[in-house]
């Protein structure tokens, strides 16, 4: 019944012929996680936001054929097999709105009207005991559903900030301070609480950051920047992440870091060191193999085997890039650095020179 965001995709492509429910905290991924099993399955989703309609809304327009009435389906329901029907804030539309779906739900049709073949049908809803508002779900209607819990993780929700460009310094702020990717007010502070940090809401803040984080300006110095940053994800995490920002700036250039991997001795704080490696594997991604080679040889400075090949990956996450070595590209590495390229080979992150390169 508990699943975390990252396998809801799993769920949606096993075509369960059953409508599914699922059930979690808001901002940890729930509607990104179907609209990213559509993308993958290469099917339409229908996002339809249940508690802006009336009952009517469902069922269309009538109108008359042969002098008969008929209705016309509304345009947010599926046309083509296949796709996916999103029930979205379920719990927010009254008791009438949720009785006109009853027959959409179990049998995938409304009076005449079909839904085409293999739609499948999703719906979901913040939990009531998150603090959110809404109306409880008749029995009728939660009997036609499975239910799913959702609940988030930090290696989920890593992964997906990777592939999406979220700045690396809340990737690495958040892998020193977990805790504070995901965390709601107390029960008996939910009506005065305005901000609280959830996955959503960090990605406000790399975009807030990524906007101030200029050379002239920089975002723990700008008082706009930081009072945006209060108001997405609370001041207590925002000034926490903040101090960490200033730390970050103790770091060497990455271009000195590159051309003297031995200036990274100087760095003494050991929280760093994840910062550091995400900003190697940010300029691997945007580099070349001859980048990747030197990103190589600064990682055996920093960093165990084990973890150039998980800095690699990640560098080949963000934008699935593979990056060309040859023999001797190995040989001029060190010993560490070696070794792990080699193992990033055998597991095809890394494509040996005469192959084709994947963009």
């Amino acid at each position: 019944m508990s699943i975390l965001v990252g396998q809801i995709g799993d769920v949606i492509k096993r075509r369960l012929p059953h409508a599914l429910y699922l059930w979690g905290d808001p901002g940890i991924g729930k509607s990104e996680a179907v609209a990213k099993a559509g993308r993958e399955m290469g099917v339409q989703v229908f996002d339809v936001r249940v508690s802006q309609l009336d009952p009517t809304d469902l069922r269309g327009i009538p109108h008359v054929v042969d002098g008969r009435t008929r209705w016309a389906p509304p345009v947010f329901f599926p046309k083509e097999p296949g796709s996916i029907l999103f029930l979205d804030e379920m719990n927010h539309a009254p008791q009438s709105v949720q009785s006109a779906t009853y027959q959409l739900i179990l049998e995938k049709r409304l009076g005449e009207y079909h839904l085409p073949p293999d739609t499948i049908v999703i719906a979901a809803s913040n939990d009531r005991g998150s603090g959110m508002l809404g109306f409880d779900l008749s029995l009728p209607l939660k009997n036609r559903f499975i239910h799913f819990e959702v609940k988030h993780s930090y290696t989920d929700w890593r992964e997906w900030a990777v592939r999406s460009g979220i700045a690396p310094e809340i990737i690495s702020f958040l892998h020193n301070f977990q805790e504070d990717l995901h965390k709601m007010p107390a029960p008996d502070k939910t009506r005065e609480t305005k901000a609280f940090p959830t996955p959503r809401s960090w990605t406000f803040v790399s975009d807030i950051f990524k906007a101030y984080n200029n050379e002239k300006e920089g975002f723990e110095k700008s008082i706009t920047a930081m009072e945006a940053a209060n108001g997405a994800i609370g001041s207590d995490v925002a000034h926490r992440f903040s101090l960490f920002v200033k730390k970050t700036r103790q770091i060497p250039d990455m271009n000195d870091i590159f051309a003297d991997p031995n200036c990274l001795n100087k760095v003494t704080d050991q929280g760093l060191a994840y910062y550091i490696l995400q900003s190697i594997a940010f300029r691997v991604e945007k580099g070349t193999a001859h980048v990747f080679q030197k990103a190589c040889k600064v990682l055996e400075k920093v960093a165990p085997k084990d973890v150039v090949v998980f800095v690699i990956h990640d560098a080949v996450r963000r934008h699935d890039k593979r990056y060309l070595v040859t023999a001797e590209m190995v040989k001029d590495m060190g010993k560490d650095a070696g070794i792990a390229l080699a193992d990033a080979m055998q597991n095809e992150l890394i494509l040996p020179a005469g192959s084709q390169k994947v963009n």
